[in-house]
């Protein structure tokens, strides 16, 4: 793995850890939330399960439109939505709103993880790959584990304080993501794949009954059970 290749991989890492720090900062101000405008329990849930919703219905159509369009519109996106929902939640005043903006939050995670995994497969050889999505995933489960301890510190500030930062801290990376992920034309960079976009042709429902063999199947039943438990 080469210098250059390294260092967009580690901007990548920091970008999901900061997407998933920002998942979960809602945990720990969720009591306040409820209090302070008088939520049911049902309000709660639906609002926590928005982000992992959108996500789970977004992801096969970003991961193709990024194919299309290249990676690195697609991260840039995903990053500026979601410093755009941390935002958004930070100054919501109705139910309406506290939804849209995890409804919002989902997308850019939808736009960023698979995104960042593709990326990850066209920049490394076969040998390097599974430790960089390895270090991906990481990332992934870090920002998770991370994210409602640093929300309960900073909401001694204000319970609304921990979206304010994760907003900035998206603007902030935005940026990073910008200037130091290679363009799509640059040819440094170009998936080892060939001809993907012929790979993608054919219907949704036939690509995903190529799919479902009995292991994989297996694989998602597991982890559907993990993430619900």
């Amino acid at each position: 793995m080469t210098k250059e290749v390294r260092k967009i991989i580690t901007t990548v890492i920091f970008c999901e850890f900061l997407i998933c720090l920002g998942m979960s900062l809602i945990f720990p101000v969720m009591p306040f939330i409820k209090n302070e405008y008088g939520f049911s329990a049902f309000d709660m849930g639906v609002m926590s399960s928005l982000f992992a919703f959108v996500q789970f219905v977004a992801s096969p159509v970003v991961g193709r439109v990024s194919d299309k369009f290249g990676r690195k519109p697609m991260l840039v996106w995903g990053l500026l939505i979601f410093s755009l929902a941390e935002f958004l939640f930070a100054i919501a005043q109705h139910l309406w709103a506290f939804d849209i903006s995890r409804a919002i939050d989902g997308l850019s995670a939808a736009m960023f993880v698979p995104t960042s995994m593709a990326l990850a497969a066209d920049l490394t050889s076969v040998k390097e790959r599974a430790k960089v999505i390895g270090w991906l995933s990481a990332a992934f489960s870090g920002g998770l584990i991370l994210g409602p301890g640093l929300g309960g510190v900073l909401a001694n500030v204000s319970y609304k304080f921990p979206f304010w930062v994760a907003g900035g801290l998206g603007l902030v990376s935005t940026i990073v993501a910008w200037v130091l992920l290679p363009r799509n034309d640059d040819e440094r960079f170009k998936s080892t794949t060939k001809n993907p976009e012929s790979q993608l042709l054919g219907s949704t429902w036939s690509q995903v009954k190529k799919m479902m063999t009995p292991a994989l199947i297996m694989l998602f039943v597991m982890i559907f059970v993990a993430a619900l438990a």
